[in-house]
């Protein structure tokens, strides 16, 4: 559920009622959180994703922890503390306290929070707190011994570095490049948001692929400037994603590969002639589909380490398999090299591996019922062939329309609702099988041609 900018000053009394709730978002509200907020939230014993980001919660402000909440999000909300929280009997993965007052973080504090990261389970981001020289010092200590990656402070913000200069990015341009590229770059950086997109390009300062191939680095970098200032949705949209916790150097390589993901199916959907649409829509939803299976190979090798007790660095784990299968998969997603290879302990059989599994999947229907799962991929197939699912679609609407001219005393309001929501089930696995016809076509016809 999401209520981002209503203008809520308090928690509705009705979400506490929601007790089978999962995500909720609350973002840019003036909440002020009291001890009835956190009551209404112990009801939902379900709730997996809580995100109060930008909302003015005051610096006193005191979180009931949730066991079930995995993701927490509240940056820039004011407060001057990191929560109280049951770190170790807790499910949360991922705390972000960006752009806080936070400036101490006690001994007894990051005690708990050293045996929740040596469970491998929590990521906690600080970016953008005054925090004091002695919780810097408590912080490089933890960092240094075995989580780097995984409490996520980035360098640049650190040294208290402003976003890079433009000549960072100019590179060799001269003449009207220079001009034009200096007038793209203040153009997208006046737009609302940008701040977050700003930062990640000051970050990957710090990856290897700058220090390693800078000059098409470069290239990557301006290619998603014009796109972000050519279409606004696109913009918002890499904006969005811009704002994803940082890791190290290698993790922002990850965020910036899923930005240019994104610049990659906009420009299919808006530049490619139609005829040939299909297809190459089809190849960059596989390609998604296969980068996924990929983070799922990757981390369940993190899991078998961490289960033998083994030191693991995750951001380089799931980058050196992506670079690894990167050209044999035909990856979305462009970082070609590592800072850290050493750390990743991934071999050349284990991509064999991952290779061998992920092909052979495609051959089968979890592959095609993945495809269709993507909003990107179903949207376009019902409005590319629309042909082709109105006759599928045809006898539901009917039958939907029959049942509306029943009159009142052949019904209940429970027989109806359980009718339509009979039709609705059966009209969406009908709609999936014809989808998944399709996109079996369009996987035999890209399969045909050349690889």
């Amino acid at each position: 559920m999401s209520l981002d900018f209503n203008a809520l000053q308090s928690l509705p009394e009705s979400i506490g009622r929601m007790t089978q709730l999962r995500e909720l978002s609350l973002r840019h509200n003036p909440l002020v959180w009291t001890d009835q907020c956190n009551a209404g939230l112990r009801n939902l014993s379900r709730l997996e994703v809580l995100d109060l980001s930008f909302c003015s919660l005051g610096r006193s402000t005191r979180l009931s922890p949730l066991n079930a909440l995995r993701m927490l999000f509240i940056r820039s909300t004011g407060i001057e503390r990191v929560p109280e929280w049951n770190w170790r009997s807790s499910d949360l993965m991922l705390l972000d306290l960006r752009d806080n007052h936070i400036s101490d973080i006690t001994t007894q504090a990051l005690a708990l929070i050293d045996r929740s990261l040596s469970d491998n389970r929590l990521n906690i981001h600080l970016n953008g707190n005054p925090l004091s020289v002695q919780t810097h010092e408590r912080i490089r200590v933890l960092r240094e011994q075995r989580y780097q990656s995984r409490l996520g402070i980035s360098h640049n913000r650190l040294l208290h570095q402003e976003t890079p200069a433009l000549k960072t990015w100019l590179g060799s341009a001269s003449g009207e490049q220079l001009a034009a590229r200096t007038e793209l770059w203040h153009n997208v950086q006046d737009c609302s948001g940008s701040t977050d997109f700003f930062q990640v390009l000051s970050d990957l300062t710090t990856s290897a692929d700058f220090f390693n191939d800078r000059k098409a680095l470069t290239t990557r970098v301006w290619t998603m400037m014009e796109a972000a200032a050519e279409n606004g949705e696109l913009r918002r949209q890499l904006f969005d994603l811009a704002a994803h916790p940082q890791t190290c150097g290698d993790g922002l390589a990850l965020i910036f590969g899923d930005m240019e993901v994104r610049v990659g199916v906009f420009a299919i959907t808006s530049s490619t002639p139609e005829a040939a649409r299909p297809l190459e829509l089809f190849k960059m939803t596989r390609s998604l589909d296969r980068l996924d299976e990929v983070e799922k190979i990757a981390r369940r090798d993190i899991a078998l380490r961490m289960k033998s007790n083994k030191t693991v660095d995750e951001a380089e784990v799931r980058l050196a398999y992506r670079t690894g299968l990167q050209v044999r998969l035909g990856l979305a997603s462009r970082s070609r090299s590592m800072l850290f290879r050493t750390l990743a302990g991934v071999s050349d059989a284990d991509l064999d591996s991952a290779y061998r599994e992920i092909i052979a999947r495609e051959s089968t229907p979890a592959f095609f019922e993945s495809l269709i799962a993507r909003e990107l991929w179903m949207d376009y197939l019902e409005t590319r062939y629309a042909h082709e699912f109105e006759p599928v679609k045809r006898p539901f609407t009917e039958r939907l329309a029959v049942l509306d001219e029943l009159s009142p005393d052949m019904q209940s309001d429970q027989q109806y609702l359980d009718r339509v929501n009979q039709i609705t089930k059966e009209r969406m696995r009908a709609i999936k099988a014809c989808a998944i016809k399709l996109s079996i076509q369009l996987s035999d016809a890209v399969n045909a041609g050349p690889q």
